[in-house]
């Protein structure tokens, strides 16, 4: 097991879900990774989360957790759960903690990945 599977692992991914989702194909695994990593939804969602139309953040936000959560990025796929429904709901308070905790799992994923 590569040191990063094991810090993801360790950090609280399901990273026998995802191997699972994989084929065991950890190869194929890690370069899907790699790809999460140069998402441009990722940096399109730091552009527009305080848009005022709420549509396109909820797009990207519902994109992020969907490979997220195939990716078995727990913590982050979680804090995206909770993020997405407020857009969706239409519930969304910029002066809120929940892009925060995004943002946080976000970076705490790209520190690892590096």
């Amino acid at each position: 097991m590569s040191e990063r599977i094991k810090k993801l692992r360790d950090w609280g991914c399901d990273i026998n879900g995802a191997f699972e989702r994989f084929l065991n194909d950890q190869e194929l695994y890690n370069e899907c990774l790699l790809m999460f990593v140069d998402d441009d939804n990722i940096k399109e969602l730091e552009k527009h989360i305080n848009d005022e139309n709420q549509q396109v953040p909820f797009i990207l936000v519902h994109t992020l957790k969907g490979v997220s959560g195939n990716l078995g990025i727990t913590p982050l796929y979680k804090s995206l759960v909770v993020l997405c429904e407020s857009l969706r709901n239409n519930k969304y308070d910029k002066n809120s903690d929940e892009y925060n905790k995004v943002d946080k799992n976000l970076k705490k994923f790209l520190e690892i990945m590096k």
